[in-house]
């Protein structure tokens, strides 16, 4: 009899158990939407802000983020100023620990940019926290040329976990963003006409960076490989570096079918188009395509009016000087300039040789997506 009354609370709270388990699985699985919900919840987030700050709650993360000439470093693009020196390669590498004395012996070699299982020979326990280490140490020698220049930048494409970065014994900086570019100014302790010492210095696993970091979580991963992951390269350039460039186009009042500034332009075809394009500016400034050569330091305005019969191109290194004559956004010129020269997104490829600075390879692109607009 007992066990009869016994029976129906068994079964109520076994019910109550699955469905708290139950309950405990979706909140898991919509951890993400629950806390966004309730970070949107003004009483919540009152409510919250009541209890006590963490010590850490005011800490800053410090770094060295990309501010002057890191941006696009991998390779040259043809600047005669700015000069980018590529650092991967065979590099040495050892063991030991997060101090600011590196190793006195390096044993090993790795490739960067790769991951610490390439290091030959290899090392035990890569990837998770271990009694052999608490960091892993770069090194590497370059020697560049007899001319300085103004100013010069080590540039970490992606250091894995946590990096601090010597140049001939001087600290230059650290930077604890694992996906981030970072940069570290080598100005003072570059030296040119010798050799250059390179050391960087690595977290060997997750634990080794700060508590407060937002490291996220993947459940399905067992190891944290550390390692310069992506390229290390040398940017040396002038007294003056663009550190981002923003270009806003002013299109949103422009009617469907309008290309650029000039309606006449829309049954222009558009292997005359830039042609038609001068034509008009001219029209439109009452200016001279002896004015235009004298700007762009032409002695007659021969080459000019060729481009204005369409006998000859316009070299993509003028469009910027032509549209400061014009007082037109250098966009609509390389649009213009896009339609007549490279009507084939594929033949845009074929420019590469004639870019003369980053930013105006870029503005191509930027070009053809508004000549792509206006021709819907």
């Amino acid at each position: 009899m007992t066990l009869r009354w016994l029976k129906w609370p068994a079964i109520i709270l076994s019910a109550l158990v699955v469905l708290l388990l139950i309950l405990a699985v979706l909140a898991y699985a919509n951890r993400t939407r629950i806390l966004v919900s309730l970070m949107s919840n003004e009483p919540f987030v009152e409510w919250a802000g009541t209890f006590e700050r963490h010590d850490d709650y005011e800490s800053e993360i410090p770094g060295s983020h990309a501010k002057a000439a890191c941006q696009n470093s991998h390779a040259n693009w043809g600047e005669t100023t700015r000069q980018t020196v590529s650092l991967d390669g065979l590099w040495e590498i050892e063991e030991g620990s997060l101090t600011e004395t590196a190793p006195h012996a390096f044993t090993h070699s790795i490739a960067v940019p790769g991951l610490l299982t390439e290091a030959s020979p290899s090392f035990e326990e890569v990837g998770k926290r271990s009694k052999y280490r608490d960091a892993f140490w770069y090194r590497t020698q370059f020697t560049l040329s007899d001319t300085p220049s103004t100013q010069a930048y080590i540039c970490l494409h992606k250091a894995v976990y946590g990096a601090k970065v010597w140049l001939n014994g001087v600290a230059l900086g650290e930077h604890f963003g694992a996906y981030t570019l970072s940069e570290f100014d080598a100005s003072e302790a570059i030296r040119y006409g010798s050799e250059n010492e390179l050391v960087v210095r690595l977290g060997a696993d997750r634990s080794q960076l700060p508590e407060f970091l937002p490291l996220g979580d993947d459940d399905e991963i067992e190891r944290w490989h550390p390692g310069l992951w992506d390229s290390v390269s040398l940017v040396m350039t002038g007294e003056v570096s663009i550190a981002n460039i923003k270009i806003e186009l002013n299109i949103d009042n422009q009617p469907k079918g309008t290309p650029m500034l000039f309606p006449e332009l829309e049954e222009t075809p558009p292997n005359r188009r830039m042609s038609r394009f001068l034509e008009l500016s001219f029209e439109y400034r009452k200016s001279t395509p002896a004015q235009l050569a004298e700007k762009l330091g032409y002695k007659r305005d021969t080459t000019v009016v060729q481009w204005i019969r369409g006998s000859a191109k316009v070299p993509l290194r003028h469009l910027s000087t032509i549209a400061n004559f014009f007082s037109h956004d250098v966009a609509h010129v390389l649009s213009a300039w896009l339609a007549q020269e490279c009507p084939d997104d594929h033949q845009i490829v074929s420019v590469a040789d004639r870019v003369i600075t980053i930013w105006e390879w870029q503005l191509v692109y930027v070009a053809r997506d508004i000549h792509n607009y206006y021709d819907e």
